[in-house]
């Protein structure tokens, strides 16, 4: 019987890890840590994954070093009666941090090529780096292994949901809206809370509006906000007709669905996930706010078009809950 720690940081992490977690329960220990992020905890309650918290986490750069001393150290503290074999992560340098203390192998996964200072931070300490099939940085690799998926992350837990899709008859737009305190996030902010009003006013002339945020949004604006159980936000957005929003994890996993997304940020024309969905014409970073209310009754006339473009990208990956569970659960990296 083997160990595996898993460090969980964002809700995403939940859905790619929760059944490599509850397969490798029937005949190993694992250990899952996670952090106080938006929904984390609820939807590790709802799967009925037993966790331990290593906090919020801070804001600003000076006050996440001193986090990522405490989330080691909490790490190391939470595992110190275990002989840990295998500690997971996902652009996680306190997964990675913590394997050298435990002596433990560590797999890395990432698709945030911006992420700079996290990647400067645990790539010293990792054995195995997994990225997806779009991941468009260069790592240098030495001794360190390096495998590319087939396709996108978001694929391990979608793909049900795609086939399950209920068709709608009246419009339907998601937006949403992030806290911006990422540590890649640094330096960088969303839309102004008069460009959303402005924005929604707009598009509830013609579509029904609905708004997910983790941060406040203007009171103007309260009776739009999204009541979705967490473990069902990905049902809810199968049946949209437009995601527009600041999260690129969310725009990937519309287009996933056949749901065509515009995003609205400054970081996400660097990563590989957007540039693939752009180059599929599923997806548009458009960042001059006046245009996206026009963009978005041009983008509300192709339906069937984007549907269609979501089943060729899903034809163009292999199974990748598979490959990523095969390398969780490999003996030797």
């Amino acid at each position: 019987m083997k160990t595996y720690l898993f460090d969980i940081g964002h809700p995403a992490h939940v859905h790619y890890f929760k059944d490599a977690i509850k397969s490798l329960k029937k005949n190993n220990k694992v250990i899952v840590v996670a952090r106080n992020k938006d929904m984390t905890f609820d939807l590790l309650q709802k799967f009925d994954i037993d966790f331990i918290s290593r906090g919020k986490g801070f804001n600003g750069l000076v006050n996440k070093f001193f986090y990522l001393i405490y989330a080691v150290a909490k790490i190391l503290i939470i595992s110190r009666s275990d002989k840990v074999d295998r500690i997971v992560g996902f652009g996680s340098p306190y997964a990675a941090i913590s394997s050298r203390f435990k002596r433990a192998d560590n797999v890395i996964f990432t698709d945030t090529e911006h992420a700079y200072l996290s990647y400067k931070l645990y790539k010293p300490f990792t054995d195995h780096i997994i990225i997806n099939k779009y991941y468009n940085r260069t790592i240098e690799s030495n001794k360190l292994r390096i495998t590319r998926l087939s396709g996108f992350f978001e694929e391990i837990y979608l793909s049900e949901i795609k086939q399950n899709k209920i068709r709608h008859h009246q419009k339907k737009v998601l937006f949403r809206i992030i806290d911006w305190n990422a540590h890649h996030d640094v330096g960088y902010s969303g839309l102004k809370d008069h460009h959303l009003v402005d924005i929604v006013t707009q598009i509830s002339h013609f579509s029904d509006v609905y708004i997910s945020s983790e941060s406040d949004i203007p009171e103007c604006l309260k009776d739009f906000k999204i009541n979705v159980n967490s473990d069902t936000m990905h049902e809810f957005m199968s049946t949209l007709d437009l995601y527009i929003g600041e999260s690129l994890t969310m725009g990937v996993e519309a287009c996933l669905l056949g749901v065509p997304a515009i995003v609205v940020s400054e970081t996400a024309n660097l990563l590989g996930n957007a540039s693939a969905m752009i180059n599929h014409d599923i997806m548009r970073i458009e960042n001059t706010i006046e245009k996206i209310p026009a963009l978005a009754k041009v983008m509300f006339q192709n339906k069937q078009r984007y549907e269609n473009i979501a089943e060729n990208i899903w034809r163009e990956s292999d199974c990748v809950k598979s490959e990523i569970f095969d390398i969780i659960k490999i003996d030797n990296l």
